[in-house]
């Protein structure tokens, strides 16, 4: 099963073959050095980990609104004026 099955099975609420995982935000400093201490092949480095480990490609995002649907058109609230003016309609 390649990536894209996987996800869209995922989606469905099917049974995949194993979950769909992908590393979002990479390794913090000094994992790749510990985990060769902890048995890691010293030629696995970093580019390498997701192939190691068999982790899905990170897709490339959707495009999503989340702002108000439909989209609400700017408008000005207020007159344009060349004056200035102090106060309001009771104070004169």
């Amino acid at each position: 099963m390649n990536t894209r099955e996987r996800f869209i099975k995922t989606l469905l609420f099917d049974r995949p073959d194993r979950p769909y995982f992908h590393h979002a935000f990479g390794l913090m400093p000094g994992v790749i050095k510990r985990w060769h201490q902890e048995g890691l092949p010293e030629d696995v480095g970093e580019d390498d980990i997701r192939t190691y480990f068999s982790f899905d490609l990170k897709g490339r995002g959707m495009a999503v609104n989340l702002l108000f649907d439909p989209s609400l058109n700017r408008r000005s609230l207020r007159k344009p004026t060349n004056t200035l003016s102090a106060g309001n309609q009771m104070a004169n």
